[in-house]
Formats: structure tokens, sequence, C-alpha cells
């Protein structure tokens, strides 16, 4: 099952590409323009309750991820999600894509569960472009 997300149904891209590539396929949109009307994390949710899966990946804005990983924790399913940060040097040494120890460029920038975990800041800051710590 693929749950693809979006903003509005304008902002859903390479939908018969996805769906040549699983399947199932579910949309959901913020505003309701197309398929299911609320955040994808709603809908994940939703197919957790209907069926049973060994894994979940994930990938897009931070919060949702979280909420995603969050999911997985409560119906023990391991969860995989693919982190977003700005690289400047991208082999570990200026710090702009670290979180909690690991760097995006050189650790990931998939992560599984037990990694997740333990990025206390996940989910919640980040780093913007000069390097200030931001919350998300």
């Amino acid at each position: 099952v693929v749950v693809f997300g979006a903003k509005t149904k304008n902002e859903l891209f390479f939908i018969n590409r996805i769906k040549k590539s699983c399947s199932k396929l579910l949309f959901s949109t913020d505003d309701g323009s197309f398929g299911y009307h609320g955040f994808a994390s709603e809908l994940v949710e939703e197919a957790l309750r209907k069926e049973k899966f060994n894994q979940i990946i994930t990938c897009g804005p931070e919060k949702m991820m979280k909420k995603i990983l969050d999911l997985g924790l409560e119906y023990k399913i391991s969860v995989q999600a693919s982190l977003e940060r700005f690289m400047k040097c991208g082999i570990g040494i200026c710090d702009s894509c670290a979180i909690n120890g690991y760097h995006i460029c050189k650790d990931g920038p998939v992560f599984d569960d037990k990694k997740l975990r333990k990025m206390k800041d996940f989910g919640k800051f980040k780093r913007d472009a000069s390097g200030r710590m931001v919350k998300i």
C-alpha cells in the first residue's frame, strides 16, 4: 500500500507511474481536493487499523514522519524514514545536517526506527540555511 499525500490535488505528481509500482494507492489532500480529506498520517493510521503491515517506509515533511514513526511504535511495525537537511560539506564535517549525533549526509539519509527514536530533535528541530537551530 502506498499513501500519497499533498496539500492540494495540483501537488500530486507521477500518479500513473506510482500506480504501476504498487498494488494499492491511497491519496490524501489537506484541502480535500482529491482523495481522503486530511493528512497522509491520518490515512496511514486508518490503513494500519484495517490491514497488517511488516514495514513502513516514509518520506516527506518531518512532522508527518514523526507522527508515522509514533504509529509504527504503537502498532509494533518497523519504520524507515528518509530525512532531509541542509548539507554543505557532504562528508559529516560541517555539522549542518547533524541531528543528535547522526549526519544525514554520511549516516543516512534513510534511518530505521531504532536510530530515529534516539534522535530527540527528530520532528521538533532542524537547522536553517545559516546553521541556526529552528523549531519545525
